[in-house]
């Protein structure tokens, strides 16, 4: 479904806002794509009103990894799934969301040149 829509363009609208998954934008080995609202109908509607996929953001994430520059060479790497509402504090406050995205960015890192870590099989 993510690879579909990085090809489609979100044509369900399940998807939103794609990005770096920084506090300030800077680029990342893993990044963060918004998912549609779970818990919240208000949200839910306005997120399914909104017709451009950037301007579609939520408090659920997905963190993944993908080498945007050439995508079929090792796929997509599901790395967590953040439920709402909280999932931002998860990814970006505190000490152990940077313990989180420092464990991300490593195995995005390790993905994405088609290194294989077994510290990470566990």
């Amino acid at each position: 479904m993510l690879r579909a829509w990085h090809h489609d363009r979100d044509p369900d609208r399940i998807f939103g806002r794609d990005s770096p998954n920084s506090k300030d934008g800077t680029p990342t080995w893993a990044n963060h794509l918004h998912m549609v609202p779970s818990t919240n109908p208000a949200e839910e509607a306005t997120w399914l009103a909104t017709s451009r996929a950037f301007d579609r953001t939520s408090d659920r994430l997905i963190i993944y990894s993908l080498d945007k520059a050439a995508p079929l060479k090792y796929g997509m790497y599901l790395l967590d799934l953040l439920g709402d509402p909280g999932a931002h504090a998860k990814a970006f406050t505190g000490a152990q969301a940077q313990e989180r995205r420092e464990i991300w960015e490593d195995i995005a890192w390790n993905h994405q040149m088609g290194v294989y870590s077994p510290a990470h099989t566990a």
